[in-house]
Parts: C-alpha cells; sequence; structure tokens
C-alpha cells in the first residue's frame, strides 16, 4: 500500500523538519512516496512478497522514486525483518520507541497493582484519588454502547486538542462516525464527567 503525499497527516511520524530543510534548501519535499497503513502506528508487513520479492519490491519503490522525481520514500512502521531487508537495500533507519502493555491474566485491578511497588501503587492510587475528589467519573464505553451524542463529544475534543496545539484538525465527524460503524468491536470510548456534565474523551 503505497501513497504519494503532500503532508505527513495521519503517519504518526514527524518529518516536519526535513520538509523544512528541504524548503530552505530550495528544494521539494511533497510530494512524497509513503508506505503504511494509514492512521495505525501499528508494525505490520508493508512489503507485500515473500523470499526475493522483497527485494524486487524494495528495488520498485526506489524506481518509482527516481522515474517521478520524488524526494524520498517512507516505509512506516514495517517488521524487523523489512527493516533489515531495507537496511541492507541501503535505506536509512528510522528508530523510534513504542510502549504496550499486555495483560498477562490479572484478575482486576488491584491485582494489576499488586504487581508494582509499594511506590508505584501508592502514587497510582494517588492519582486516582484526586481524580476523584475533583468529582469527575469516567465512564468506558465499547463500540455497540457509543451513541452519536457520544461521537459528536469525542469530535469536540478532537478538534480542541489540536487547537490547543496550534494545529489543524484534519479528520471530520463522519470519519469518526465510519469508524464505530465498521470497526465495531475494536472502538473503546472513554468518557469523563463532573457535575453531569461530560467533559473530556478518548478513543482506543
Amino acid at each position: 500500500p503505497a501513497y504519494l503525499k503532500q503532508h505527513n497527516r495521519g503517519e504518526y511520524v514527524f518529518d516536519w523538519a526535513w520538509a523544512e530543510a528541504y524548503a530552505r534548501a530550495g528544494l521539494d519535499y511533497y510530494p512524497k512516496l509513503v508506505v503504511s497503513s494509514p492512521f495505525s502506528p501499528v508494525s505490520g508487513s508493508r512489503l507485500l512478497g515473500r523470499g526475493d520479492d522483497t527485494g524486487l519490491l524494495i528495488a520498485g519503490l526506489q524506481q518509482v522514486v527516481d522515474d517521478n522525481r520524488l524526494s524520498s520514500a517512507h516505509v512506516l512502521f514495517p517488521t524487523q525483518e523489512e527493516a533489515e531487508r531495507l537496511g541492507t537495500a541501503g535505506w536509512l533507519l528510522r528508530d523510534g520507541v513504542q510502549f504496550y502493555w499486555n495483560n498477562p491474566g490479572y484478575a482486576d485491578f488491584e491485582a494489576f497493582l499488586a504487581s508494582l511497588s509499594r511506590d508505584k501503587r501508592k502514587k497510582i492510587r494517588q492519582e486516582r484519588r484526586k481524580v476523584a475528589d475533583a468529582g469527575v467519573q469516567v465512564r468506558a464505553l465499547d463500540a455497540g454502547q457509543i451513541s452519536d451524542a457520544d461521537w459528536r463529544l469525542f469530535y469536540r475534543c478532537y478538534r480542541q486538542t489540536y487547537l490547543q496545539h496550534r494545529s489543524a484538525p484534519y479528520l471530520n465527524l463522519d470519519f469518526f462516525r465510519r469508524i464505530g460503524e465498521r470497526l465495531a468491536g475494536h472502538c473503546v470510548m472513554f468518557i469523563a464527567r463532573r457535575d453531569g456534565v461530560d467533559i473530556a474523551a478518548s478513543l482506543c
């Protein structure tokens, strides 16, 4: 899955500095070729071939860049094996760090806390107490429980977050509604409420 892009939105890899460096040098950074799963900062196969086919696909990407005089090609969140193949082919590798939490079978939140050091348990309990003392209640909704009003709330929060970081939100309400319809069973929305008013939302 390869895309010619005029921006870096939806990539979860920030290369504004590269674009600015190109501009200062009087060069065009866009369009660039991007091989990715859009809006998914999750590692997975990007070069959909086997064995020697991977080498041919890498050479093909370089050919597309050369034939179209593109600034660059980017393979985002490839598998470790694909990254090694790209590195062997002379591509620059960009390292990132992601943190994952996996539940090894905790029966409940208290069981999770019991696995932590005393200091960590204490800090987590203090944070949760501050939220409760502030009168904030949080509820979790799976896709089947998320109403249209919840999606509208989430969209307002999404827009506000971007605006507070001096950026323009580029996804619209219809996009999120479609996620709720088409990825039902894969969505969880958290909504925070205080004094009977929903004040914040988060989507996983």
